[in-house]
């Protein structure tokens, strides 16, 4: 299910189900997760509906490419409003699975987090930016 989002035309997928991709069964909460996959556009439909609180989480992501693993290391954000969960997933930094426990890739990570709490406090501005309860 899909709903186009004010002038711009973007369009917003909302799922309701828990998980499996292509699956259609309503949660048992009722809740509606919208996934917009612009900040920009994010941030703006939380203006829109009045949100001013936003939740932050560093999530690993894993995929193979041509029989090699990747890792993505991804800031996920959140809000909600009632029923309605917002979300934007923003990729930070890939490297192959075979080296993500090395220091130099933890190092990375660790720093490429810094530059995207500053990059949040900025971006965000006039919101309340919260720790989520995920971290990679």
């Amino acid at each position: 299910m899909s709903r186009s989002t004010g002038s711009s035309g973007l369009m917003v997928s909302a799922t309701l189900s828990p998980g499996a991709p292509g699956r259609e069964t309503p949660r048992p909460t009722g809740r509606c997760i919208i996934t917009i996959h612009d900040p920009e556009e994010f941030r703006e439909e939380l203006r829109r509906e009045g949100i001013r609180t936003v939740r932050r989480d560093y999530i690993r992501k894993a995929w193979d490419d041509e029989d090699i693993a990747w890792y993505g290391y991804v800031l996920v954000l959140t809000a909600d409003k009632g029923d309605t969960i917002y979300r934007c997933e923003v990729l930070l930094c890939v490297c192959p699975a075979v080296i993500w426990g090395v220091e130099r890739e933890r190092r990375r990570r660790e720093k490429t987090r810094e530059e995207a709490e500053a990059w949040l406090r900025k971006f965000f501005e006039g919101f309340e930016v919260r720790p989520g309860v995920i971290e990679a």
